[in-house]
């Protein structure tokens, strides 16, 4: 977050609110896109080296990479998702 928050003190209102809709689109396509790489087949010796008798080695290479930038963002979806649920069953329980 401090890359958003970087500007703060220039009093760089659109900057800020532009980089806060790149995290916010960053959090939601994290949270929807789910890569499943078969880990069985991404090449000779665990991903390191590339198989040359098979392409399909790189798609499942390529999804993993995929899975490892997209985690940060789907940590971030799912602990707001739980902060919401949460906060709505405490209401609950204080309003009765």
């Amino acid at each position: 977050m401090w890359w958003v928050m970087s500007n703060w003190s220039l009093g760089n209102s659109g900057t800020i609110l532009l980089k806060l809709c790149w995290l916010a689109l960053y959090v939601v396509v994290s949270y929807r896109i789910n890569p499943k790489p078969d880990y069985s087949d991404v090449g000779w010796l665990g991903g390191l080296l590339n198989n040359p008798f098979r392409l399909s080695d790189n798609y499942n290479r390529w999804q993993a990479y995929l899975q490892a930038v997209l985690l940060p963002g789907k940590l971030m979806a799912y602990s707001l998702a739980l902060t919401v649920f949460i906060g709505q069953h405490i209401y609950k329980r204080v309003k009765e």
